[in-house]
């Protein structure tokens, strides 16, 4: 082989090498008994690209993995329709992480980079890929989730029962309490390397719905 070709097979094997599809987060179910209807959350990442998503499958009974019920990515909601939230430390309390809304404070917290784009970047954060190429303001991202490493994925509805039903003086409050939360829509909540906590909502009926992101916070 002559030297070109040599150099093809390396870059070629370095490029299989560095460029892979990862699952290294942990997995998670939404129920801790085998039932049918149950889902099995995959958190997965892509080495040089960094961005990730979130895969839902479907458990039978006998807790064998089926199809992919739906990705985080694939139902992503709008940028501008996110409800993306940070925290102000300047009044304590919550707020929409936009450039209008964020304080002075928070704003400075974004680092350096504010100094050239405001707006523009934070909505490149939330998603908005106008501004990325080359000849542009942002990088171009293969995807807008960032990656899922090292951040176990909970799925929250129904919620611990502490047994606190069996007391003589409870009452009915504490059944009616757990009755409550397990009616309550389910949301997955797992952090990624896009600086967020996100919330993605799964009722497990297979409504169109189901994984779209319903909560995002920026720490």
């Amino acid at each position: 082989r002559d030297a070109k070709e040599l150099t093809d097979a390396f870059t070629n094997a370095l490029s299989s090498t560095s460029e892979r599809e990862l699952r290294e987060a942990g997995v998670a179910t939404a129920a801790t008994i085998l039932e049918e209807g149950n889902r099995k959350y995959v958190p997965l990442y892509r080495t040089s690209a960094w961005n990730g998503d979130i895969q839902a499958l479907s458990l039978d009974s006998n807790g064998v993995a089926g199809a992919v019920q739906w990705t985080a990515e694939g139902k992503l909601p709008v940028w501008n329709s996110r409800n993306i939230v940070t925290w102000d430390p300047s009044t304590s309390r919550a707020i929409s992480f936009t450039w209008s809304a964020l304080s002075a404070s928070s704003r400075s917290a974004l680092g350096t980079i504010t100094a050239s784009f405001t707006t523009t970047f934070v909505n490149f954060l939330r998603g908005e890929r106008a501004n990325e190429g080359a000849a542009l303001s942002f990088r171009v991202r293969d995807g807008v989730l960032g990656d899922f490493i090292n951040s176990n994925p909970v799925f929250v509805q129904g919620g611990l029962d502490n047994g606190y039903a069996n007391l003589p003086s409870i009452g009915a409050s504490y059944p009616a309490f757990l009755t409550a939360k397990a009616a309550r829509t389910g949301v997955l909540f797992v952090g990624a390397n896009d600086g967020m906590l996100h919330g993605f909502k799964d009722t497990k009926t297979g409504a169109a719905t189901d994984g779209a992101e319903v909560f995002a916070y920026v720490p």
